[in-house]
């Protein structure tokens, strides 16, 4: 009975949906559509027009980052480069003075691109939380600009925009409602919830204590004379 329970415990666990997740937040539409033509710019400091671009998410699952990728169309006629900043809430309020949790680099967006979805590797691998909201900001260096293409079928979210080259992100507003652009937070594939972890243990030890105890009645019997 014991062998049965612990077996059924550790399918469970291998068969768990959140032992197989791996997408922490994802906004883009069927099939990973979005918007081709119109998005937020995202200019750089010394652009004719600076503005950084943050959106509110909520993480899906408990996982650490791996990877980020974005719906991006490159204005600028040397092309450009993203560098994305991933922050903790700052109570729905954008700047985010907060420290930073995550760094990523797009690099190589060709001058004058269509919409293209651009991935990027996490450098840090933050551990985001289930449930827990946070803040995903692209920034361009120089005068390098883009535009970070809205999602299709269109949704909103929360917002922030920074237009300051000087305070960065330190400065700017929060807008409820608006457009939201597309974006893809990748987690670690097979990485289990705490309580799967929790059932996986248990059910391991229970199948090592079943056979010790087998082994300890054997040696008992065999001490006593009695055939095995």
């Amino acid at each position: 009975m014991l062998r049965v329970f612990a077996t059924a415990i550790s399918l469970a666990l291998v068969l768990s949906p959140s032992a197989s997740a791996d997408v922490i937040f994802n906004n883009f539409g069927p099939g990973g559509s979005f918007n081709p033509t119109s998005g937020y710019a995202v200019e750089g400091p010394t652009s004719q027009n600076p503005q950084f671009i943050g959106y509110q998410f909520i993480a899906g699952v408990t996982q650490p980052v791996t990877s980020y990728a974005l719906a991006i169309s490159a204005a600028s006629a040397n092309g450009g480069t993203v560098n994305l900043q991933l922050f903790p809430d700052n109570g729905n309020t954008f700047p985010l003075l907060s420290t930073t949790l995550d760094t990523a680099t797009i690099t190589g967006i060709p001058a004058g691109s269509a919409g293209t979805v651009y991935s990027a590797g996490s450098t840090l691998s933050p551990l985001l939380t289930a449930g827990t909201p946070y803040w995903l900001v692209a920034t361009m260096p120089g005068s390098d600009s883009s535009g970070w293409l809205w999602t299709n079928p269109n949704n909103t979210s929360l917002v922030g925009f920074s237009g300051d080259p000087n305070a960065g992100l330190a400065s700017g507003v929060t807008d409820f409602g608006n457009n939201s652009s597309a974006f893809l937070v990748n987690g670690v594939a097979g990485v289990p919830e705490p309580s799967s972890v929790v059932l996986g243990t248990l059910g391991v030890g229970m199948m090592l204590g079943a056979g010790g105890f087998r082994r300890w009645k054997r040696s008992r019997e065999n001490q006593a004379g009695v055939a095995v």
